[in-house]
């Protein structure tokens, strides 16, 4: 079957529990879609949660890196005040722990690693 070869994510909601206490936090959550996208409650928000995925697959101890396209480039600007940088950064400590993952940073945050 297909196989996606690379994944670009481009300053990406990677935990819908964080970015929705973020949301509240700047009094947007009550109009932001994104409570009814991803289910309402707590759970349905971890469910939805690619980093809460990836840290309870390193929790089990499944590395699932064969599933993981080859390649994932995450881009975050330190700077975005729409979805805060940890959300890239904890999305990538995350896939550490299941996958062959590699840093490479760029753009104004190449100081910091």
């Amino acid at each position: 079957g297909a196989q996606v070869l690379g994944f670009i994510g481009l300053s990406g909601v990677y935990d819908i529990n964080s970015h929705y206490l973020h949301e509240k936090k700047r009094g947007v959550h009550e109009i932001s879609a994104l409570k009814p996208a991803n289910g309402f409650t707590d759970d349905a928000f971890t469910a939805s949660s690619p980093t809460a995925l990836a840290r309870a697959r390193e929790h089990t101890h499944t590395r699932t890196h064969t599933h993981l396209p080859r390649v994932i480039r995450l881009v975050h600007s330190s700077d975005d005040n729409t979805v805060p940088f940890t959300s890239s950064a904890n999305f990538y400590e995350a896939l550490r722990g299941i996958s062959n993952t590699q840093r490479e940073v760029e753009g104004d945050e190449q100081g910091e690693d």
